[in-house]
């Protein structure tokens, strides 16, 4: 049908003339290649009383023709994009040849964040708290000022969703990555792809695993089955692992003593003999039943066999009794008591620290929760700009010596796995900065060693981190399997005590409507206030038309907060059809000044998400923005 049309086309006299048109264009561009002179090229602005271009602006070399329309008579410029490193000047001035295009090299350059310059300032630097991670940005004439090209051979992205698992390996060729990190399914290799499945340092199976496990409705059959055969075999929950042991010949205890207590009760067909025909591991000083059975890596290779036989995807629990429950929403049911899901629990708002190449946010997605993700430019090369490929949220940013740049109370959620963040030292100060984030009744998420490992060094920074979070109220709420859950108590007396007996200090009171940028972190504890609890707005929907009262405090009216809404939603209509574009034609969308919001809350019901930017020498509007469900960072243009 599409082939019919075309040859009729081409056989009018209009497809005549498109061809001619076509072959005069392929003509004069080998003309200009060939024969064409390739120096600097003469650049003339043509006067204004100018209405039809006169042939001496027209040089014989390749050139880059712009028409424009301006005061309803059209005109004739002509640029030069040279690619040359240049610097800024004062004052700024745009070149009338148009700017430079910075050399391929700096293709993935970041302002404030060169490493070159930052290893000038190390002497300088509190390399202990890690401020060489901070934005360091060099004086104005050793700023660059030209374009930043694209990586050689840029496609045009691909479009969202396809782009939380895919991306063009042409964009973000980093391959160092990949084979750093591939181990934990953060990247692979696909051909010409990026394949990212969902891993991360601490969740290798997939985020969606460790956020949400459910069971599959062709599994629950198969799962029941095993449960139930396993039943009869393991201890009940209250059990200890000791009673469940007994001495093999050798004196020593492994795990083929359970399973010969097992062996002789086995009711059911299965290849027990070629699955422990690799010789397990004995036991080490200081190890215990669950990870000698469940975690060490010998043990958890011959359980993914087993459940993989079954037909069920499955991540071991911490205790040997658990393997007994089914369950889901993992994190939920932590922070829940195992009553309810993230949603449940009031989470909309989350901050992923260090957070690789994003694969948590982009699962928290399909929840309705947003994820403000950051980490450091560092040794891990340009994760972020994975992460903006895939069309997830983030920006590079580092815990050290600086506040972050959000305002406080703005998270139900602070997640770290394996984000390489020292909690412990300096007092607990970086634990304190979580604090001011979270929201009340928030939760910081814990998966890393300390949480579970008995070796090494990890008691020691286990109970350094229960003593700081004890004095600043917190209460551990779980600790299952690898992953310790603390929920922030608004305990205002609680509080005061502990600074009686000196075990942490109070913050003078601030004043929040100045942004939080290049504020140093405070090592104390705000007191709590009285303030609106957002968390009883179950969902963001709910969240994006509510006035907040930290609006009051700026002097901006309730009036003035639904005109700004109202106006967004119909200059948003307005851009897309002046665009043209598909809805999914974009992805990653910011907002240089955010104000309240309205115009991320127009393209909520679109496939995007926005960065909502406050600069920093405006009032503190942010905290709005996040009292509506939505994220962004302050930022100093």
């Amino acid at each position: 049908m599409g082939g019919y049309a075309l040859g009729s086309a081409f056989d009018s006299k209009s497809g005549q003339m498109i061809m001619v048109a076509l072959l005069l264009m392929v003509g004069s561009f080998y003309a200009g290649t060939l024969f064409g002179n390739n120096g600097p090229i003469y650049v003339s602005q043509l006067p204004s009383n100018s209405s039809s271009p006169s042939s001496s602006f027209y040089p014989l070399d390749r050139s880059l023709f712009l028409k424009c329309h301006t005061s309803g008579r059209e005109c004739m410029s002509i640029f030069t994009n040279k690619v040359a490193l240049t610097y800024r000047k004062t004052p700024v001035l745009i070149p009338e040849t148009g700017m430079n295009v910075c050399p391929l090299t700096f293709n993935e350059y970041i302002p404030c964040h060169d490493v070159s310059y930052v290893k000038s300032l190390l002497p300088n630097l509190d390399v202990s708290r890690r401020e060489e991670l901070e934005r360091h940005c060099p004086p104005l004439e050793n700023r660059l000022f030209c374009l930043i090209p694209p990586p050689e051979d840029y496609k045009i992205p691909i479009r969202w969703p396809n782009s939380r698992d895919y991306v063009w390996r042409s964009n973000v060729n980093h391959t160092r990555l990949a084979e750093v990190k591939g181990g934990q399914n953060w990247v692979h290799e696909k051909n010409q792809l990026w394949w990212f499945p969902g891993g991360g340092t601490h969740f290798k199976h997939g985020a969606s695993e460790y956020i949400q496990r459910d069971f599959h409705d062709w599994g629950i059959g198969v799962s029941v089955l095993f449960l139930e055969f396993l039943y009869f075999k393991l201890p009940q929950r209250d059990c200890r692992g000791m009673k469940i042991w007994s001495l093999y010949g050798s004196g020593k205890f492994d795990v083929c003593s359970y399973y010969a207590k097992l062996r002789d009760m086995n009711d059911i067909s299965f290849p027990w003999n070629s699955i422990w025909s690799v010789k397990a591991p004995r036991q080490q000083s200081g190890e215990i039943v669950e990870h000698l059975l469940l975690h060490c890596d010998i043990a958890s290779g011959l359980w993914n066999v087993v459940f993989a036989a079954f037909g069920i995807h499955w991540v071991m629990p911490k205790m040997v009794a658990e393997l007994l429950f089914g369950w889901q929403n993992w994190l939920g049911n932590m922070i829940t008591s195992e009553t309810g899901d993230l949603r449940s629990a009031g989470v909309v708002q989350v901050l992923d620290v260090g957070c690789g190449v994003a694969s948590f946010s982009a699962y928290l997605l399909p929840l309705d929760i947003q994820t403000m993700s950051f980490a450091p430019k560092d040794g891990h090369e340009n994760q972020i700009q994975f992460a903006l490929e895939r069309g997830i949220g983030a920006m590079i940013s580092a815990l050290a010596t600086k506040q972050l740049p959000y305002p406080s109370s703005s998270f139900e959620m602070v997640h770290c796995s394996r984000c390489r963040v020292d909690w412990h030292e300096n007092d607990g100060i970086l634990l304190k900065e979580v604090n001011r984030l979270l929201r009340s009744n928030g939760y910081f998420v814990y998966s890393a060693p300390p949480a579970y490992r008995k070796d090494k060094d990890y008691p020691l920074i286990w109970n350094k981190l229960v003593n700081l979070t004890s004095a600043m109220c917190w209460k551990l709420i779980a600790r299952k399997v690898q992953t310790a859950i603390w929920i922030k108590q608004e305990n205002q007396s609680c509080i005061l005590d502990n600074a009686e007996q000196k075990l942490l200090n109070v913050c003078d009171a601030v004043n929040d409507s100045k942004p939080s940028w290049n504020t140093p972190m405070r090592n104390c504890i705000q007191v709590p206030s009285a303030q609106t609890n957002f968390q009883n707005l179950r969902t963001r929907a709910e969240r994006l038309s509510v006035y907040s009262e930290s609006l009051s405090k700026i002097d901006i009216s309730e009036k003035e907060f639904s005109s700004d809404t109202l106006y967004w939603q119909d200059q948003v209509s307005l851009y897309w059809k002046l665009m043209n574009f598909s809805k999914t034609e974009i992805r990653n969308v910011m907002d240089m000044n955010a104000f309240c919001g309205g115009f991320a809350v127009a393209l909520n019901t679109l496939p995007v998400w926005v960065m909502n930017i406050v600069p920093s020498s405006m009032k503190n509007t942010l905290s709005a923005i996040y009292d509506r469900g939505m994220i962004g960072a302050f930022h100093d243009w």
